[in-house]
C-alpha cells in the first residue's frame, strides 16, 4: 500500500487468497486513485470473470493492450477471476506488457502455481503478487481491535469484539470493520445484533436505535448512541 499511496503502480497485480478484506482494500484504492474522476470515465474498465464469454481472459487482455483515451494511464480490473478457465491471452501478454496499463486480477482463492501459467505470472518481474491467507481464529480479535483503534472518535468495546468472535464468522467481523469506517466521529458502538437474513424484517421494526445493517452471509445490525 505504501507504493500505491506514493503513486507508484505495477503493470500487473494479482490479488488472491482466502481473505478478501486485504484484496478489496488494494482493489478499491487502485480503482479510486489510479485515475482522476474524468479519466475514470474513459480509461477505467471493471469486468467480472463470470461475464466473460467462454470463461476466456482474452477480452480483458485486449482492453489492457489498448491506449488510454485521455493519453495517460489506463486501468483494467477483472473481479472474480477464479471463474476464468482460459488464460492463454494473459500468458502472451506477459511478453509484451503495456507500460501505461494497470491490470488488476482479483482471484478469490489460491491460483495453482504448479500450473505453467501461474508459475510464469508469479515469477514475472513486472507482476505484483499479493496473497492474503485467511486469519486464524486467535488472530481475528487482535486484528479487529487494532484496526478499530485507529478509527477517530469510535469507541469499540472488547465485549463487542468478543460477540463477533463468538459468532464464529470472520466475514461478520469484516462487516463490522467496514461499517465502523463509515461511523461518524464521536459515536460509541454499543451493541450488535446478529440475525438470519430471513428474520431481519421482524427485528428492525422493533429496534429504533439500529443505524447500520449489512448482509454478508448473515445480517449484522449495529446499535449506536
Amino acid at each position: 500500500m505504501a507504493a500505491l499511496k506514493a503513486g507508484t503502480y505495477a503493470p500487473i497485480y494479482v490479488l488472491c487468497g482466502e481473505e478478501p478484506y486485504y484484496m478489496d482494500r488494494v482493489y478499491e484504492f487502485i480503482a479510486e486513485n489510479a485515475l482522476d474522476e474524468m479519466a475514470r470515465e474513459f480509461d477505467q474498465q471493471i469486468v467480472y470473470g463470470r461475464d466473460l464469454q467462454g470463461a476466456d481472459i482474452a477480452p480483458v487482455i485486449s482492453a489492457a493492450r489498448g491506449y488510454a483515451m485521455m493519453g495517460g494511464r489506463k486501468v483494467v480490473i477483472v473481479r472474480e477471476a477464479q471463474t476464468i478457465k482460459k488464460w492463454e491471452a494473459l500468458e502472451a501478454y506477459l511478453s509484451a506488457i503495456m507500460p501505461q496499463t494497470v491490470l488488476v486480477i482479483c482471484y478469490n482463492g489460491k491460483p495453482d502455481k504448479r500450473q505453467n501459467i501461474w508459475k510464469k505470472v508469479a515469477e514475472h518481474p513486472q507482476v505484483l503478487w499479493m496473497q492474503s491467507d485467511k486469519l486464524r481464529d486467535y488472530e481475528v480479535e487482535r486484528w479487529i481491535s487494532a484496526y478499530s483503534a485507529v478509527l477517530p472518535g469510535v469507541d469499540l468495546t472488547l465485549d463487542l469484539v468478543q460477540i463477533v468472535m463468538h459468532a464464529g464468522c470472520f466475514q461478520l467481523a469484516l462487516v463490522l470493520v467496514k461499517q465502523l469506517r463509515g461511523v461518524v466521529a464521536g459515536v460509541k458502538v454499543t451493541g450488535i445484533l446478529i440475525v438470519h437474513s430471513g428474520d431481519v424484517g421482524d427485528h428492525v421494526g422493533h429496534l429504533g436505535s439500529i443505524q447500520h445493517k449489512a448482509q454478508i452471509l448473515r445480517q449484522v445490525c449495529f446499535a449506536v448512541n
